[in-house]
């Protein structure tokens, strides 16, 4: 467990360049040239096979005026296979700037991936328990359910309602533990100044989505403080 946990980065610390396709533009994606132009807020997500993270991607995607405002880019990684990443967002297109990632490189350079066995101490048949046991996570992270829900059936009724049927190329990456979706905020310099970490404080937090007023409030104070302080 602490190699895992101790090689995440952290703010303070120097964010790894990584090179990646894009998804919905031609050519790669390379975090520095990014951040080499000003703020780079940068989200690192399961697949779109995640019917979590896709309502998430529509919730910030809805957000970039706002971090325009702040002179802040977003990039998100999705760990998806390339061909399935771009079918998908060629149907529903979105302004956020995407890059597949499904071998989960920029997971591991950021020092993942991380899972919940590694991140608290967890056995496997703990982390078993939380996901498929009678006292499951419960979710219901839009209310499109109508009632808190055991994870694992929330995430395969929220794929039903959607029409969304895995790949073997899907399931075979989701079966790899993709790990735990992270957002770093990094600087001019190429430093992370701000992170989140899901379940970072509790393990039972797994599959919520995060507040977007938080994390707008998260960059604002710190984008606002690092212009201060030069």
């Amino acid at each position: 467990m602490t190699s895992e946990v101790t090689a995440l980065l952290r703010p303070g610390d120097r964010a790894p360049n990584v090179v990646l396709p894009a998804v919905n533009q031609d050519g790669t994606i390379s975090f520095e040239d990014y951040w080499s132009r000003g703020w780079l807020l940068l989200g690192l997500f399961r697949g779109v096979f995640c019917p979590f993270c896709r309502r998430q991607l529509v919730q910030l995607a809805g957000m970039l005026p706002r971090f325009s405002d702040l002179q802040v880019t977003t990039v998100v990684v999705v760990n998806s296979p390339l061909d399935r990443a771009r079918l998908y967002f060629t149907r529903r297109p979105t302004p956020l700037v995407l890059a597949a990632d499904p071998e989960r490189v920029s997971h591991r350079a950021f020092g993942g991936p991380l899972h919940l066995r590694t991140l608290h101490g967890l056995t496997s048949d703990e982390v078993d328990a939380l996901l498929y046991g009678p006292e499951a996570v419960l979710v219901d992270p839009t209310g499109e359910l109508g009632r808190p829900t055991p994870f694992v059936a929330a995430r395969h009724e929220l794929n039903r309602r959607d029409g969304y049927v895995l790949t073997a190329d899907e399931e075979q990456v989701r079966a790899a533990g993709p790990g735990l979706q992270m957002l770093f905020l990094i600087d001019r310099g190429g430093v992370i100044r701000w992170r989140w970490i899901e379940t970072a404080e509790q393990p039972r937090a797994f599959g919520r989505l995060f507040p977007l007023s938080g994390l707008l409030a998260e960059v604002g104070t710190t984008v606002a403080c690092a212009d201060v302080s030069r």
